[in-house]
């Protein structure tokens, strides 16, 4: 972490990443994230295998604020898809609601 405070839960286990905190999230493991209070965040992320950060190049402009929401489901299926990835968005609300976190960053 790089600034301010994200929620991770990797496996059972959740907590707080604070700056000079380092997180390893295996790639089969859930993880999802949030700002646990509304301010800003930096963080510094190294995905692995090498090529990988391409999925981020292609899944950010249907995610960005700019794009109509909600997002294309179908897209963001076909690029998960590419990477070998699976994200189950349906727990997101549940998990915020439990350990205190606010999507996104700071409020608009």
């Amino acid at each position: 972490m790089l600034e301010g405070e994200v929620g991770v839960q990797v496996g059972d286990e959740f907590r707080v990443a604070r700056p000079g905190d380092l997180v390893f999230k295996p790639r089969a493991c859930r993880t999802p994230s949030g700002t646990p209070q509304t301010r800003p965040h930096g963080r510094l992320s190294s995905p692995s295998p090498a090529g990988f950060e391409r999925f981020f190049a292609e899944i950010s402009p249907l995610l960005s604020p700019t794009h109509p929401s909600p997002p294309d489901e179908q897209a963001l299926g076909a690029v998960m898809a590419k990477y070998g990835l699976e994200m189950g968005f349906g727990t997101i609300p549940m998990l915020f609601e439990r350990h205190g976190l606010v999507p996104g960053g700071p409020p608009a």
